[in-house]
């Protein structure tokens, strides 16, 4: 059995700025341990901009010693160890959603509810037009009330404070009380503030996220709200959200845009468990997901196969797209849904696959394809991640991929819908590669040898940062026990 691995290389720049002698030792041991293949995550600008400032200074530096060319010297490293290289490209994540922890350290970023995103393609920047728009702009009069729900009475008395914002940084406190035993709802008056945070402490007391908090004027019509589900963080640094604000509009997760709308909004948060046990709600809206593109629309086609070119003419030896991302908003309904939406976005989708396969097989390359565990069981009918049907079996039937990521995430592997689409595959003759998330895959060897008997050719290792570290001048694994079980892949 063939072993891959996948590099996030913004991922490698945690511990260390990096030189051509690193990357080029990196992937010799690489090829030393049996590895066979890299799947090379290109994030364009993003790798040279990050949320944290220690990274981005790291990253800066990185750039410098490539001289601004990471990707050409990422291709004659992996080719001089005798190593395939494949640029990995995700199209639908051209910002992360996660605001700077450094809400003072630029100006240049895109504006969203609470902050400004720092990890961004210029593209996206420049063409918020053409991303998903939200479509549940509620009309009503001026809002006065937030009304905070619980799903079952409070069991005991539990203090609750209420915190503003103009800026979401520098908190203060607005008010304080004790929600007596018994309590299923608190009605909190609007202030003068534009954004709030809400503490229960002591308390099991929470509810799904759809059904939280609601907004009523005095007529008691609502407005939507725009929630944070945790405070924003400094690696290293407990400042806490009274200084440095709280995530609005983002669904922790890794990655997070694998989930449908209805399973998102279902999901429950709790105060005990939530850190610092804050809740945050404001009424302002981001009128756009900013970093995710409308697959409809024309000038994101055309962006995305200048970018498979321009990949190309690096000279990998193949592409790869990738759907899942760390974008989603919290209600994503709210930016388009139902059935003629799904059925559009996914049309639109496997019309871009169709493109980005003929100009890489006209450069006589290898055109592959993710297809992931949330894919499985999606139809127009229901809801769908991102709202978009995700028709793999067409992709599969016409043969747009010559080959195949099986991407493991919300699920253990080799369920049936998992065993049907290698199948098929294997059917048509196209090659599978499984890659489950490695910090879930204890027994390596074990999944690896299901794999096989599956139908699949190789195993990727997802992802390389989990399973290397450079520290001290040299390269050390993280866990030396899974570490060993990989190496034996290659003799399957």
């Amino acid at each position: 059995m063939k072993l891959y691995v996948t590099v996030d290389f913004h991922d490698e720049l945690c511990s260390a700025a990096w030189t051509p002698q690193m990357l080029s030792e990196y992937f010799y041991l690489m090829k030393e341990k049996g590895i066979s293949r890299i799947y090379w995550i290109d994030q364009k600008e993003i790798m040279m901009h990050s949320g944290i400032k220690a990274r981005t200074e790291r990253m800066l530096r990185t750039w410098d010693n490539f001289k601004g060319d990471i990707h050409s010297g990422a291709v004659k490293a992996a080719h001089a160890a005798g190593l395939e290289i494949f640029a990995l490209i995700k199209p639908y994540e051209m910002g992360l959603l996660m605001p700077s922890s450094d809400h003072a350290e630029k100006s240049d970023g895109i504006d969203v509810v609470g902050g400004k995103i720092l990890s961004f393609l210029h593209f996206a920047r420049e063409h918020q037009e053409i991303m998903i728009h939200r479509e549940d702009f509620s009309t009503c009069g001026e809002i006065e009330t937030f009304i905070l729900s619980f799903n079952k009475p409070l069991a005991t008395d539990a203090p609750f404070k209420v915190y503003g914002s103009n800026t979401n940084a520098d908190y203060q406190i607005v008010s304080e009380e004790i929600l007596l035993s018994g309590t299923e709802s608190v009605k909190i008056p609007r202030k003068e503030f534009l954004y709030y945070v809400f503490v229960l402490e002591d308390s099991d007391a929470g509810n799904t996220l759809r059904s939280l908090v609601t907004a009523e004027d005095a007529q008691g019509r609502t407005a939507p709200v725009t929630l944070a589900l945790c405070p924003k963080q400094r690696v290293g640094v407990e400042e806490g959200f009274r200084s440095l604000g709280m995530l609005f509009d983002y669904v922790p997760g890794i990655p997070s845009v694998i989930f449908s709308p209805e399973q998102i909004e279902r999901r429950e948060f709790h105060f005990n468990a939530a850190k610092e046990h804050a809740l945050g709600v404001t009424l302002e809206l981001n009128p756009v997901i900013a970093g995710n593109p409308d697959p409809q629309h024309p000038l994101f086609h055309q962006f995305i196969q200048e970018w498979v070119r321009e990949d190309l003419n690096y000279g990998f030896d193949g592409i790869e797209i990738r759907i899942s991302s760390h974008n989603s908003p919290i209600f994503w309904s709210e930016y388009g849904s139902g059935q003629k939406v799904r059925r559009q976005r996914g049309e639109a989708h496997t019309r871009l696959l169709r493109k980005l396969s003929e100009c890489t097989r006209e450069a006589r390359k290898k055109f592959s394809i993710h297809i992931e565990d949330f894919m499985y069981g999606c139809s127009p009918e229901q809801s769908c991640p991102m709202e978009c049907f995700w028709d793999y079996h067409t992709w599969i039937r016409e043969k747009v991929c010559d080959e195949v990521t099986s991407k493991i995430i919300r699920t253990k592997g080799f369920s049936p819908e998992n065993l049907e689409m290698i199948s098929l595959c294997r059917e048509m003759n196209i090659p599978v590669n499984i890659c489950p998330f490695l910090h879930g895959c204890p027994e390596v060897d074990k999944f690896a040898r299901q794999a096989k008997f599956a139908g699949a050719e190789a195993f990727n290792i997802y992802e390389a940062a989990t399973l290397w570290r450079y520290e001290d001048g040299r390269f050390t694994e993280r866990n030396p026990q899974q570490a060993q079980l990989l190496w034996s892949i290659p003799g399957l």
